[in-house]
């Protein structure tokens, strides 16, 4: 249920800032979190959006693959669709997430 609430979403460039090498880990993932948490304050995941998207991108696919081939590619393809609907949902929204990281390196 992580990809829906962006709990565990996957912001890699934000980690890959250049103003955050000289950190460890730890103060990395404190600060890039606390932007994410203040983005996600600001501007709250869009529920039918994702929900749609989910079915569309995972779901119906899932579906269509269990009528013609069976059960058995319907779990990899749920788990794999779903992971890169996550990456490509955080990817699209790491441009907003940057002035709120901004924010909390200064």
């Amino acid at each position: 249920m992580s990809i829906f609430t962006g709990k565990c979403m996957y912001h890699f460039k934000l980690y890959d800032d250049e103003r955050l090498v000289s950190l460890n880990r730890k103060e990395k993932h404190r600060i890039v979190n606390k932007a994410i948490k203040t983005y996600r304050n600001e501007n709250p995941v869009n529920w039918i959006k994702r929900l749609s998207l989910f079915a569309l991108v995972s779901f119906l696919p899932a579906l269509i693959i269990y009528v013609f081939i069976g059960s058995s590619f319907v779990t990899g393809w749920l788990a794999i669709s779903s992971f890169i609907l996550a990456v490509k949902l955080a990817r699209d929204e790491t441009p907003n997430i940057l002035p709120y990281l901004d924010k909390e390196l200064s």
